[in-house]
């Protein structure tokens, strides 16, 4: 029988991997659509290394990632009695939410690769911030086992992070 700390290590390590292409995949979609906008030839090029850098992210990182996450993180649950706790509950819904985002990000780069996506820089810049936001909910809501204090911490940083996107925006704007 394996000892409680190695799925819990294998959990954590699978985590990290999927958060890892979770964070980039979403830069990468604003560099895509920027590339896409310079309607030229060497903007073409950059689009299509960067859709090779999105297919390989999302299949070779995310997806495993992904998959280790949710077993190891389901077993340890099991193995800890922890599976009728509302705290895992809560720590469920969040995964469910991530592999939507990861549903939506597989689609997003078939739009991409057909040129079909409509969104701006800013609404991808936010959209890119939704690993972040739901990573600190998450890691206080299992550090703490309360819900109030991780539903606090996501709320605060979502309000940082839109400030600093939209900063960011201006001062792009600008120069």
């Amino acid at each position: 029988m394996i000892n409680i700390v190695w799925i819990k290590i294998f959990h954590v390590i699978f985590m990290v991997s999927w958060f890892a292409g979770l964070f980039y995949i979403g830069r990468l979609f604003v560099y895509h659509k920027q590339a896409i906008e310079r309607k030229n030839t060497e903007g073409d090029a950059i689009a299509n290394q960067l859709g090779v850098m999105e297919r390989k992210l999302y299949k070779i990182i995310m997806w495993p990632g992904m998959i280790g996450t949710i077993i190891f993180g389901l077993w340890y649950a099991h193995s800890i009695n922890a599976l009728l706790q509302g705290w895992v509950h809560n720590k469920l819904t969040g995964a469910l939410v991530l592999v939507g985002y990861q549903l939506m990000c597989g689609k997003m780069i078939q739009q991409l690769a057909s040129r079909q996506l409509n969104w701006s820089d800013i609404k991808l810049k936010f959209f890119n911030e939704i690993p972040a936001i739901l990573l600190v909910y998450l890691v206080v809501l299992v550090y703490t086992r309360a819900n109030q204090p991780a539903l606090l911490s996501a709320v605060i940083i979502t309000a940082l992070v839109s400030i600093g996107i939209f900063m960011a925006n201006r001062k792009r704007k600008k120069q």
